[in-house]
Protein backbone atom coordinates (compact mmCIF):
# COMPACT_ATOMS: atom_id res chain seq x y z
CA UNK A 1 0.00 0.00 0.00
CA UNK A 2 0.58 3.38 -0.71
CA UNK A 3 1.56 6.06 1.58
CA UNK A 4 -1.19 7.75 1.06
CA UNK A 5 -3.45 4.95 0.83
CA UNK A 6 -2.69 4.78 3.75
CA UNK A 7 -3.42 8.27 5.57
CA UNK A 8 -6.31 9.09 2.97
CA UNK A 9 -7.33 5.56 2.26
CA UNK A 10 -8.92 3.97 -0.60
CA UNK A 11 -12.55 4.11 -0.12
CA UNK A 12 -11.48 8.20 -0.25
CA UNK A 13 -9.58 8.18 -3.44
CA UNK A 14 -12.37 6.40 -4.78
CA UNK A 15 -14.57 9.26 -3.21
CA UNK A 16 -12.67 12.22 -4.52
CA UNK A 17 -13.00 10.33 -8.37
CA UNK A 18 -16.40 10.48 -8.16
CA UNK A 19 -16.59 13.99 -6.86
CA UNK A 20 -14.15 14.74 -9.78
CA UNK A 21 -16.73 13.37 -12.27
CA UNK A 22 -20.18 15.23 -10.94
CA UNK A 23 -18.23 18.17 -10.71
CA UNK A 24 -17.19 17.58 -14.64
CA UNK A 25 -20.89 16.22 -15.19
CA UNK A 26 -22.67 19.61 -13.74
CA UNK A 27 -20.15 21.92 -15.32
CA UNK A 28 -20.58 20.37 -18.97
CA UNK A 29 -24.70 20.54 -18.18
CA UNK A 30 -23.81 24.49 -16.92
CA UNK A 31 -21.99 24.82 -20.20
CA UNK A 32 -24.65 22.96 -22.40
CA UNK A 33 -27.63 25.17 -20.53
CA UNK A 34 -24.97 28.43 -21.24
CA UNK A 35 -24.64 27.38 -24.69
CA UNK A 36 -28.41 26.99 -25.19
CA UNK A 37 -29.48 30.41 -23.48
CA UNK A 38 -27.07 31.73 -25.80
CA UNK A 39 -28.31 30.19 -29.15
CA UNK A 40 -32.15 31.21 -28.07
CA UNK A 41 -30.64 34.50 -27.66
CA UNK A 42 -28.82 34.41 -31.38
CA UNK A 43 -32.12 33.53 -33.10
CA UNK A 44 -34.16 36.03 -31.25
CA UNK A 45 -31.76 38.61 -32.30
CA UNK A 46 -32.19 37.29 -35.76
CA UNK A 47 -35.97 37.25 -36.50
CA UNK A 48 -36.85 40.41 -34.33
CA UNK A 49 -34.06 41.95 -37.30
CA UNK A 50 -36.35 40.05 -39.90
CA UNK A 51 -39.34 42.03 -38.67
CA UNK A 52 -37.46 44.48 -38.23
CA UNK A 53 -36.02 45.25 -41.74
CA UNK A 54 -39.83 43.77 -42.69
CA UNK A 55 -41.47 46.81 -40.79
CA UNK A 56 -38.99 49.50 -42.66
CA UNK A 57 -38.76 48.11 -46.10
CA UNK A 58 -41.86 47.00 -46.93
CA UNK A 59 -43.77 44.96 -49.47
CA UNK A 60 -42.79 47.63 -52.47
CA UNK A 61 -46.92 47.40 -52.85
CA UNK A 62 -48.93 50.43 -52.62
CA UNK A 63 -51.25 50.11 -49.64
CA UNK A 64 -55.01 49.51 -51.16
CA UNK A 65 -55.94 50.98 -48.17
CA UNK A 66 -54.08 53.81 -48.45
CA UNK A 67 -57.35 56.20 -49.53
CA UNK A 68 -60.47 54.28 -49.36
CA UNK A 69 -63.10 55.02 -51.72
CA UNK A 70 -61.35 57.99 -53.24
CA UNK A 71 -59.55 58.57 -56.21
CA UNK A 72 -56.73 60.30 -55.67
CA UNK A 73 -54.30 62.17 -58.73
CA UNK A 74 -50.22 60.66 -58.10
CA UNK A 75 -47.21 61.53 -60.27
CA UNK A 76 -46.81 57.99 -62.01
CA UNK A 77 -43.85 57.77 -64.87
CA UNK A 78 -43.57 61.75 -65.15
CA UNK A 79 -47.50 61.58 -65.89
CA UNK A 80 -50.59 62.77 -63.76
CA UNK A 81 -52.70 59.49 -62.91
CA UNK A 82 -55.57 59.06 -60.75
CA UNK A 83 -55.58 56.64 -58.26
CA UNK A 84 -58.24 54.00 -56.78
CA UNK A 85 -57.74 51.89 -53.72
CA UNK A 86 -54.08 51.75 -54.93
CA UNK A 87 -54.68 50.80 -58.43
CA UNK A 88 -54.49 53.37 -61.45
CA UNK A 89 -57.71 54.06 -63.08
CA UNK A 90 -58.65 52.52 -66.25
CA UNK A 91 -61.49 53.84 -67.40
CA UNK A 92 -63.71 57.01 -66.68
CA UNK A 93 -65.56 56.83 -63.29
CA UNK A 94 -69.12 58.06 -62.74
CA UNK A 95 -70.11 58.67 -59.18
CA UNK A 96 -73.50 58.13 -57.37
CA UNK A 97 -74.23 61.99 -57.16
CA UNK A 98 -73.29 62.28 -61.33
CA UNK A 99 -69.06 63.74 -60.52
CA UNK A 100 -67.33 62.07 -63.76
CA UNK A 101 -63.68 61.50 -63.05
CA UNK A 102 -61.50 60.87 -66.47
CA UNK A 103 -58.36 58.81 -66.37
CA UNK A 104 -56.22 62.44 -66.74
CA UNK A 105 -57.58 63.67 -64.03
CA UNK A 106 -60.19 65.74 -65.30
CA UNK A 107 -63.40 65.98 -62.59
CA UNK A 108 -66.73 66.76 -64.17
CA UNK A 109 -69.02 67.97 -61.31
CA UNK A 110 -72.87 66.92 -61.75
CA UNK A 111 -73.37 70.99 -62.29
CA UNK A 112 -70.67 71.32 -65.29
CA UNK A 113 -67.75 72.52 -62.74
CA UNK A 114 -64.58 71.27 -64.51
CA UNK A 115 -61.45 70.70 -62.05
CA UNK A 116 -58.60 69.16 -62.99
CA UNK A 117 -56.76 67.58 -60.24
CA UNK A 118 -53.42 68.45 -58.94
CA UNK A 119 -51.11 65.53 -57.81
CA UNK A 120 -51.75 64.98 -53.60
CA UNK A 121 -55.48 66.16 -54.99
CA UNK A 122 -58.39 63.74 -53.68
CA UNK A 123 -62.37 62.91 -54.69
CA UNK A 124 -64.30 61.50 -52.11
CA UNK A 125 -67.34 59.32 -52.91
CA UNK A 126 -69.40 62.42 -52.85
CA UNK A 127 -67.64 64.43 -55.91
CA UNK A 128 -65.74 66.82 -52.71
CA UNK A 129 -62.18 67.63 -53.72
CA UNK A 130 -59.87 67.74 -50.83
CA UNK A 131 -55.81 67.13 -50.88
CA UNK A 132 -54.69 64.26 -49.21
CA UNK A 133 -54.88 65.91 -45.42
CA UNK A 134 -58.21 65.72 -45.84
CA UNK A 135 -58.79 69.21 -46.53
CA UNK A 136 -61.53 71.01 -48.83
CA UNK A 137 -60.35 72.42 -51.89
CA UNK A 138 -61.90 75.33 -53.69
CA UNK A 139 -63.19 74.90 -57.30
CA UNK A 140 -61.11 76.26 -59.98
CA UNK A 141 -63.68 76.75 -62.72
CA UNK A 142 -67.12 76.54 -64.35
CA UNK A 143 -67.95 75.47 -67.23
CA UNK A 144 -70.92 77.60 -69.50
Amino acid sequence: MDRYDNIFGVNSLISLQKLKLIITKKQKTKNKKQKTKNMKTVISMIALSFFALNVIAGDGKTNSTEHPKKYCAKMKGGELVVMHEGKELKSDVTLADGTKIKTNGTVTKKDGTVISLKVGECVDMDGTVKDEKEKPMKKTESKK
